[in-house]
């Protein structure tokens, strides 16, 4: 697969109202929504915290089972109208984390949902045994979110994949002007997301990956080993462009 080839719009940053508390929009009109937007495919990334887990009842299972409904609510929607012979939206499995030892937010792709049964100590994780574990056990990536809003820390960028350049939720200042240089400085890989989490904040960014990407592990190996192009507000953006 090769740049020339991308042709498909995939949210990278959306939350559901079912898990995340700040979510504000029900599973299945994320999905409805993000057909009309023109998108094929969208990426779950749910906010997964040690207090997003405790407002889940049961045991450590159980917990999990409640994380991952709103990714597969969303999943059986587009199932389900894709049977009924409307457009496909393909509906991948990620994670918005935020670890015990720092309050930055990171984004993590490439996982199936064996990683959250596996890991009942992942928030006691420092950055760097995150990513440790990503790549030794999982073959997975991280890439921080939004690293210039105003609570955020960078992040230590041995340890991170890449950067969401672009985070298109405008009710925070997300200089994403300087995240990009930052990124460049660094060598780090680039990602947009919409940060999904209102009606308002549909289709706001994303990336334009092949579509002949079926899965969330096909699309960790596209934009590890490429550098897809990126969208701002719907526009897509040349590689390494001065976002504004």
């Amino acid at each position: 697969m090769a740049i020339a080839d991308c042709n498909m719009k995939i949210e990278t940053h959306c939350h559901t109202k079912t898990v995340s508390p700040c979510g504000h929009v029900e599973p299945h009109t994320v999905v409805d929504e993000y057909i009309k937007a023109g998108y094929g495919a969208i990426i779950i990334t749910d906010h997964f915290s040690r207090n997003i887990l405790a407002r889940f009842e049961g045991n450590y299972k159980d917990k999990i089972d409640c994380y991952l409904a709103g990714y597969k609510y969303c999943k059986a929607h587009a199932k389900k109208l894709a049977k009924e012979g409307h457009p496909s939206l393909k509906v991948m499995l990620g994670a918005e984390i935020l670890l015990d030892t720092n309050p930055s937010d990171i984004l993590l792709f490439g996982l199936s949902e064996e990683f959250f049964y596996e890991n009942p100590n992942l928030f006691d994780l420092d950055q760097e045994g995150l990513y440790r574990l990503l790549h030794t056990k999982y073959d997975a990536v991280m890439y921080q979110a939004h690293p210039f809003r105003k609570y955020c820390n960078r992040q230590d960028p041995r340890y991170l994949d890449g950067v969401e350049v672009y985070n298109g939720n405008i009710r925070h200042d997300n200089h994403s002007d300087v995240a990009l240089t930052w990124a460049k400085e660094n060598n780090l890989k680039f990602s947009s997301g919409s940060d999904f989490h209102q009606m308002m904040d549909l289709a706001k960014g994303g990336l334009v990956i092949p579509d002949s990407i079926e899965d969330v592990h096909q699309f960790k190996d596209f934009i590890t080993n490429n550098e897809p192009l990126y969208l701002v507000d719907s526009e897509i953006q040349a590689k390494g462009s001065l976002i504004v």
